[in-house]
Parts: C-alpha cells; sequence; structure tokens
C-alpha cells in the first residue's frame, strides 16, 4: 500500500512540474526573457524527475550517459532560477558569476562520472565529495533566488508581492526535499515519501505563484480594489483638470507600487506628474514604462513601474486601465463644467452690462425728460407771446391784406410747434412711464361728439364732410381727455390728407365682446402695405416732409402709445386708391383690461 502511495505521489510530482513546463512554454511564446528562463527551468526539473523516478517504478535502468545528463539537467534547476529572476532586477555581478562557475564545474565533475553505486551500496569518498558540492551549488544558488524574490516583493502590489514570494517559498521547499533526499540509501520508508510530498507540494506553491487561478487574484487584489473605488470615486468629485490628474495620479501609482506616473495631455504637453518622473527621457532605472492610452484621445496615463509587475501582476495593468477610463469621462465632464462656468461668467458680465446700461438708459432718460420740461416751459412763454402778437395783428382792420396773410402765417407756424411741444412731452412721459390716466366711465357717443365739434372749423375750411355712425349706448372705460385726444388726432390728419369735397366719417362698432371700436374712415389717396409699418415710427411722415401739409411725425406715435396704456390697441386698414380706415379698440365698461389703465382703475 505504501508503494501505491508514493507511486501515485511520484506521479503527481512529475505531472506538476511537467504542466508547469507545458505553462511556461505556452508563455514563453510572448518571447520575453523571462518566460524563456522559466520555460526552461521547470522544464529541466519536469524532465529529470521524470528520468529518474518513473522509471524505477517500471524497474528500468537508465543509461549511465543518460542518468549523468538528467543530473546536470535538475542541477541547472537552480541557475535557470536565478536568470529568471535576473530578468527582472539587476544580479550582482559576483552572485552571477559564482552561481555561472558553480554550473559550470558541476557539469565537468557530473558527465565523466564513473558508473554510480546502486543504492544500498557503499558509497566510495568520492561521490560523498560530489554531493557535498552539488548540494553548496544547489543551496548557495537557491539561496540568491529566495532572497531576491523575497526582498522584491517589498513594495510591490499584493498580487506581485504574493507571487514572486510564493516562487521564494517554493524555491526552498524544493532545496529542503533535496538535502533529505541526499543522505537518504534507502528509496523507501516514510522518509522516502516525506520527501516526495514536500516536493510535490513545492510543485503547487510553484503553479500558484507562477500562474494562480482568477479566484486566488482577485482575493489577493482586494486592496488594490479598495485603493481603485476610492480613486474613483475622488476622480469624479475632481472639480477642474488638474484636480482629476491629482487624484488619478496617486492611487493608480499605489496600485502598481509605480515609482512615478504622469498625465500627458493629447497635444503631448504634461499635465501632472506624481513620484518619480524622468525629465526629458523615457528611461528610469529598474523600472518598467507602461503608457494606458484614456479613452476618445484625451490622452495618455505613462507610469514607471518595476519590472515585476508586468509578468508578475498584469491584472494591476487593467485596474490602471479602468482609472484611465474614470479619468477621461471625469476630465470630459471637467470640460464641460468649464465650459459651463465660461458661459455663465459670460453671461454674468452680459447681465452686468445691461443692467448698467439700464441705469444709464433711465438716467438718460430722465436726464431728456427733465431737459423737455424745463425748454417746453421756456418755450411756452415766448411762443405764447407770438401767438398772442400774431392773433392781434391778424384781427387789426387797418392791417392790409398781404400783412395780415403774413400774421396768419405767424399765427399757425406758433400752433405747429406749440402742437409739437405738446406731442414730444407726451411722448417722453409715456417712454418714461409717468403719463398720468384717470380711467372712468365714458360714453362713446359724448366723446365721439366732443372730438366731431373741435375738428369740424378745420373740415370746414378743407370742404370735407364729418359724418358720425354711432352703435347706440357704447360705454368704454378709459381717460376720457386722452382718448378724445387720440380720436381728434386721427380725424384732423384723416381731414388733412382727405381731398376737398369728400367725407370722413368717425365709427362706433362693437367687433366682438368686452370691446368698443372707434374708427376713423377717410377718401384719401390711402397708404401702401409697404409703408405702413413706418406709419408709427417717430418723425416719420412717408416722404410728406416737404409737401403742403403741416405735421409733426409724432401724433400716431402718441396716439397709439396712449391707446396701449389705456389697455386697448391701435391699427390701420388702408390700401392705395381705396383710404384708409384708422381704429383703435378700448375696453368696454365691465372688462379690466391689463396694463396701466387696469391698475389704475382698481385704484381709483
Amino acid at each position: 500500500m505504501q508503494v501505491d502511495l508514493v507511486l501515485v505521489v511520484d506521479v503527481v510530482l512529475v505531472a506538476a512540474f511537467g504542466l508547469l513546463g507545458v505553462l511556461a512554454i505556452l508563455g514563453s511564446a510572448r518571447r520575453r526573457p523571462a518566460d524563456r528562463w522559466v520555460a526552461l527551468a521547470f522544464g529541466a526539473v519536469a524532465a529529470s524527475l521524470g528520468a529518474f523516478v518513473l522509471p524505477e517504478h517500471l524497474g528500468w535502468d537508465l543509461p549511465g550517459p543518460l542518468s549523468r545528463s538528467m543530473i546536470v539537467l535538475l542541477l541547472s534547476f537552480p541557475y535557470l532560477l536565478l536568470r529568471f529572476t535576473g530578468s527582472f532586477t539587476p544580479l550582482p555581478r559576483r552572485w552571477e558569476a559564482l552561481s555561472a562557475i558553480g554550473l559550470a564545474l558541476i557539469v565537468l565533475v557530473t558527465l565523466p562520472l564513473p558508473v554510480i553505486p546502486e543504492p544500498g551500496a557503499e558509497l566510495p569518498s568520492w561521490i560523498v565529495g560530489y554531493v557535498v558540492l552539488a548540494l553548496g551549488y544547489w543551496m548557495g544558488t537557491a539561496a540568491m533566488v529566495v532572497g531576491l524574490l523575497w526582498s522584491a516583493g517589498r513594495g510591490q502590489p499584493s498580487v506581485a508581492r504574493i507571487r514572486t514570494r510564493l516562487m521564494a517559498v517554493a524555491t526552498s521547499m524544493l532545496t529542503v526535499a533535496l538535502l533529505l533526499a541526499a543522505p537518504l540509501g534507502e528509496d523507501s520508508g516514510p522518509v522516502s515519501l516525506l520527501i516526495r510530498l514536500v516536493a510535490t507540494l513545492s510543485a503547487i506553491v510553484f503553479a500558484l505563484g507562477f500562474s494562480p487561478p482568477p479566484m486566488a487574484r482577485l482575493r489577493w487584489r482586494r486592496p488594490e480594489e479598495a485603493q481603485l473605488r476610492a480613486g474613483t470615486q475622488a476622480v469624479l468629485r475632481a472639480a477642474d483638470v488638474e484636480a482629476v490628474a491629482a487624484e488619478l495620479l496617486r492611487p493608480t501609482s499605489r496600485i502598481l507600487s509605480a515609482r512615478g506616473a504622469a498625465l500627458v495631455g493629447a497635444d503631448g504637453t504634461v499635465v501632472a506628474t506624481h513620484g518619480q518622473v524622468p525629465d526629458g527621457s523615457e528611461a528610469l532605472e529598474h523600472s518598467t514604462r507602461a503608457v494606458v492610452h484614456l479613452p476618445d484621445g484625451r490622452g495618455d496615463l505613462v507610469l514607471w513601474t518595476s519590472p515585476f509587475t508586468p509578468w508578475f501582476g498584469p491584472e494591476e495593468i487593467g485596474l490602471a486601465e479602468q482609472m484611465a477610463a474614470v479619468a477621461s469621462l471625469a476630465i470630459e465632464r471637467c470640460e464641460l463644467l468649464a465650459e459651463d462656468r465660461a458661459r455663465m461668467d459670460a453671461m454674468t458680465r452680459a447681465q452686468s452690462a445691461l443692467v448698467a446700461a439700464q441705469e444709464e438708459a433711465v438716467r438718460a432718460n430722465d436726464a431728456k425728460t427733465a431737459f423737455l420740461s424745463r425748454m417746453s416751459h421756456e418755450l411756452r412763454t415766448p411762443l405764447n407771446a407770438i401767438l398772442g402778437f400774431g392773433q392781434v395783428l391778424e384781427s387789426a382792420p387797418e392791417l392790409a391784406e398781404r400783412d395780415r396773410d403774413a400774421a396768419g402765417r405767424i399765427v399757425r407756424a406758433g400752433r405747429h410747434l406749440l402742437r409739437l411741444i405738446d406731442e414730444v412731452l407726451d411722448l417722453s412721459r409715456i417712454e418714461a412711464g409717468t403719463v398720468a390716466l384717470r380711467p372712468e366711465v365714458v360714453q362713446a357717443g359724448e366723446v365721439m361728439a366732443e372730438s366731431i365739434e373741435l375738428v369740424t372749423p378745420s373740415a370746414r375750411e378743407r370742404d370735407v364732410d364729418v359724418r358720425t355712425v354711432l352703435d347706440g349706448g357704447a360705454t368704454v372705460r378709459a381717460d376720457r381727455q386722452r382718448l378724445r385726444q387720440v380720436l381728434l388726432n386721427l380725424l384732423i390728419n384723416a381731414v388733412k390728407y382727405t381731398a376737398p369735397g369728400t367725407s370722413v366719417s368717425l365709427e362706433c362698432t362693437r367687433p366682438r365682446d368686452g370691446v368698443v371700436r372707434f374708427a376713423v374712415v377717410d377718401e384719401g389717396p390711402g397708404i401702401p402695405t409697404d409703408l405702413q409699418a413706418r406709419l408709427f415710427e417717430p418723425f416719420d411722415r412717408l416722404g410728406a416732409e416737404g409737401g403742403a401739409v403741416e405735421g409733426t411725425g409724432l401724433g400716431l406715435v402718441v396716439s397709439r402709445e396712449l391707446v396701449e396704456a389705456m389697455g386697448g390697441q391701435m391699427g390701420v386698414q388702408s390700401a392705395p386708391g381705396e383710404g384708409s380706415t384708422f381704429w383703435v379698440d378700448v375696453p368696454a365698461v365691465g372688462v379690466l383690461a391689463e396694463g396701466v389703465l387696469a391698475e389704475e382703475a382698481v385704484s381709483s
């Protein structure tokens, strides 16, 4: 039963190292020096153990030369493992030279050996010396490997640290098994089984260090995963690109135990650095340069990691790629925030400029209103004197007809100037919002009769018939004086621009509920459609400035502003050769319109 157990252990031992050799050979296809050296190391152990252990159970005898070759192959294992370690970290020259000399001496001594004695036979002194030489070489070289691998794990990420130290432990265990097997003469008994079990266990530990299963890697990587989560949260909270870089580089350097890290922008400029970063060079002694591209072409994350990291911890590079993806999103977010802040700053500046402009406009408007008020007072006094003396001259019986006509011209010009002053003042008050309105219930027929009465003398002079069309009983809520001013202005314009012998009518209708419409209809020349939009522009008389008809170009502007201030609307319908209709809609009694009139009506 014991022999069967030893056989099972031997098969497992050879299979384990053989599988490690196959995995190492597959890895060596990536053409990395470390993969080639470890493939040679595990392949040498698997081949030599298979050559010694399995024929023993099958009763085969190895030829002497083959047996000595297998001894050389087995004893080359610590040297090959040392060269594997030297792929990551510089070897002390003395150590490398001593190990190479030791292996060469072993080869020179082993190959010409006489026939090796059978187990249980008396060992000659040269065999004892050879065993001491071989064990000394193995232990010295293995001690170098164990020391380098164990110290290399210091400061490495969790996975790389555990893997390097597992390789160191496995090397120690295989060395212990060899030391136990050296003095054993009989290949039987519990000690022999223990040696095989230790060697098999070393193969398992080598497997864990060389190619650990995913579950083990995940468990070992928990500290880095925690750092990744914390770093991701910090990166996403960053307010600008510089903060993103700072929060990105610190945790990423810790995850990979990198000596230095740099975030390089898409234009090649270095945004931020952390740790040791070479100045103007891509090389950093005893480091490996790893470049992780940020998505969407936002730049690169450059890391100067330990040479052990790419081989023992490739997943950590994957964590760095995750951090780079998060950083790309954070940078995009910061760019959007920066754009929003720039827009908000621009809007704030624009609003400040608008407020300043509005305040300046208010000050200018107040100054204009004050100026016009003072000027109107200063102009009215001499103007009233001119009008008074003109009227006296015009009515003097002894005045010649020519002089009487001249006095009449003075009176008409003075009245025109007085109307201009009044209209400019009205427009200024309306723009400043200081026009005084006194809303009341007004009978439509009464205000129409008052307006007709005032315009009749001018109509008679021009031989124009003025008629009234009244919807009986219509009442409106408006400022009586301002409504009469609007209707009178429309009637005066109609009379002025209508040919003698024609008529002008003032109509009152109800186009819809809650509205009363006053319309002034004339038989004048009409207004082209493309000119109607200019009717309500200040001082724009549509080309009639040089004609015989007097006017200021402000009457319609003031009238529309007054109508809208009373909560109404004003418009025109006209066509060339068909006359014109100017209409005014005001609220009927019982309807509070929006605007100044409604507010003042409530307060009254």
